[in-house]
């Protein structure tokens, strides 16, 4: 069964550094970009373009998105799912190659289609094909490098003339041409699309990521579309954003999954009041991308609302809203 999904590719003008959530580490960037950031910063967009009236909660709950994953061309890549079996056929392996699979973030479409469905991908017969099952930022895979990674020094310059000045390193990301990040996008309300568009134009002039001050993270945008062949719902789910259990629908059964938990939180962005910036949201986890969950419905998730006490005092409070609605696809075991 093949379904339809809407997506915006990000066609990257700059140099890119995601942060990894910790503190004064920029010598390592992530090679993709979180649903949940994703859909704050085109919020954040949308109320900078057209106001707290319109920009409501309503707003933000009418448009869902999956985490942003590599693609190249026409080639598109998503998450391995997180399972402890193995999902490449390896008997004819040697060591080196299977430590490389086990390595390996994300698959092309076309294998997480095989995974999907309950097939196993064969390392050597679609090895003469392509790479797309391996890592495409491993070194070793040059010929279908969608990236290449540099890292500079750079220094921060003190706001006190008597202080010293501190080197640090940042990790870029220069996308290859034709290359970027994807990611789905689902409306609930038509009504709301151009808005949305929108937003999204606004958000690739003012960038995402790290350094968006001097040009860094900078995009255009696509819309476009991509099958993926599903299996009929089989009682597993695998996640393509990340996922806050919502305490009034029925919690997956987790002995029965594979998941990673990722914390989230950082620095409120608030488009109305610059002073917020330097405040930090409360935290929470998440369950991360390519968890496999099983439950007999499909799991939904919820919106948090992470506003930290100190705004709550402020005298023009605001909530600080992280989207841990999940975006799933059903997956049959193998």
């Amino acid at each position: 069964m093949q379904q339809d999904f809407n997506i915006i590719k990000m066609h990257f003008n700059s140099p890119l550094h995601l942060s990894k959530g910790k503190e004064d580490a920029y010598d390592s960037s992530e090679k993709f970009l979180h649903s949940d950031t994703l859909q704050s910063a085109i919020f954040a967009c949308a109320i900078e373009l057209f106001g707290n009236e319109v920009a409501n909660k309503d707003f933000f709950k009418s448009f869902q998105v999956s985490s942003a994953f590599p693609f190249y061309d026409e080639i598109y890549f998503l998450p391995k799912p997180q399972k402890d079996f193995n999902i490449f056929e390896t008997d004819k392996l040697k060591s080196k190659e299977i430590k490389k699979i086990k390595r390996t973030d994300f698959l092309s479409k076309e294998h997480f289609e095989k995974v999907l469905n309950g097939q196993k991908i064969d390392f050597e017969s679609e090895k003469a094909k392509s790479n797309c099952y391996a890592d495409a930022f491993e070194k070793e895979a040059e010929d279908f490098s969608i990236f290449k990674s540099e890292t500079n020094q750079r220094v921060t310059i003190p706001r006190l003339i008597d202080s010293d000045t501190t080197p640090f390193y940042m990790d870029r990301l220069y996308f290859r041409e034709k290359a970027g990040l994807y990611f789905i996008l689902q409306i609930s309300e038509e009504k709301n699309k151009t808005k949305i568009l929108a937003a999204l134009h606004h958000l690739g002039e003012n960038g995402v990521g790290t350094d968006k001050n001097v040009g860094q993270g900078s995009f255009d945008i696509t819309e476009s579309t991509i099958k993926i062949d599903l299996p009929e719902n089989t009682g597993m789910y695998c996640n393509l954003s990340l996922f806050c259990p919502n305490s009034k629908e029925q919690t997956p059964s987790l002995n029965e999954s594979y998941y990673s938990l990722l914390k989230r939180g950082g620095w409120i962005a608030s488009p109305n009041n610059q002073n917020h910036g330097s405040w930090r949201k409360k935290s929470i986890y998440m369950f991360g991308e390519g968890s496999v969950f099983k439950s007999k419905e499909k799991p939904q998730g919820k919106i948090c609302d992470l506003k930290p006490e100190i705004l709550e005092k402020d005298t023009n409070p605001h909530s600080v809203w992280r989207d841990g609605r999940g975006l799933f696809l059903p997956m049959k075991l193998i």
